[in-house]
């Protein structure tokens, strides 16, 4: 069983960093996003809409209105059953670095594309730095 989700890579202006959040309830790095909820369009609009609540930038808009990448992980925690996240995942500028943590995150902070393989062992966000730093 599984459902969609969406999610942002979000990157500053150069495109030389991304923004990752350190999730509580996942205990990782992670590219930000979630579920999409009543009143999003798309799911590009519950990208957007998540990126914006996880990280306080207002000011963040989509590189390309295109899936930048797609993916799929198992969620097993103890509030919910064993299921698949299918996130959509698309690539979003921020045009401030001032950000805010919310209630979901231990952390946030901004990565050196370069840096993503050392603090992660994620290949989904390997791969998506790789796919920026060839563009």
């Amino acid at each position: 069983m599984g459902h969609l989700t969406a999610s942002a890579w979000v990157v500053n202006a150069a495109r030389s960093h991304v923004l990752l959040t350190h999730h509580k309830k996942l205990n990782r790095w992670l590219q930000v996003g979630g579920h999409g909820e009543e009143g999003d369009g798309s799911l590009l609009e519950a990208a957007l809409r998540e990126a914006r609540e996880e990280c306080g930038i207002q000011a963040i808009a989509p590189l390309q209105t295109t899936i930048f990448d797609i993916g799929h992980h198992s969620i097993n925690t103890a509030k919910e059953p064993p299921h698949v996240h299918y996130d959509i995942r698309f690539l979003l500028v921020a045009q401030d670095m001032e950000f805010t943590v919310s209630e979901e995150s231990y952390a946030l902070g901004w990565f050196a594309l370069e840096e993503v393989p050392t603090i992660s062992d994620s290949a989904a966000l390997h791969r998506m730095a790789r796919k920026l730093v060839g563009q």
